[in-house]
């Protein structure tokens, strides 16, 4: 069986070979997480964007029954 010695520029170009695919696995990884994060971030702004009217509306809604109500409620016969 031949064994081959490898010298040491060889080891270190395998240890560059390996160095890269590391970075551009990683480099990746950030891209699709970065990427995963913005969409999460304009959902969630488009979600309170339809949220917050709806609930001011309802909320709106709310005070100014209960203020016909009140209105509506009480005896005109006498006076407050």
């Amino acid at each position: 069986m031949i064994s081959r010695e490898t010298t040491k520029e060889e080891e270190l170009d395998e240890f560059n070979v390996c160095r890269g695919i590391k970075t551009g696995a990683t480099t990746v990884a950030g891209a699709g997480l970065g990427l995963i994060a913005g969409v999460a971030g304009i959902a969630a702004a488009a979600a309170i964007e339809i949220v917050l009217p709806v609930s001011l509306c309802l909320w709106a809604a709310g005070v100014s029954g209960g203020a016909v109500g009140l209105l509506l409620g009480l005896d005109k016969k006498k006076k407050c």
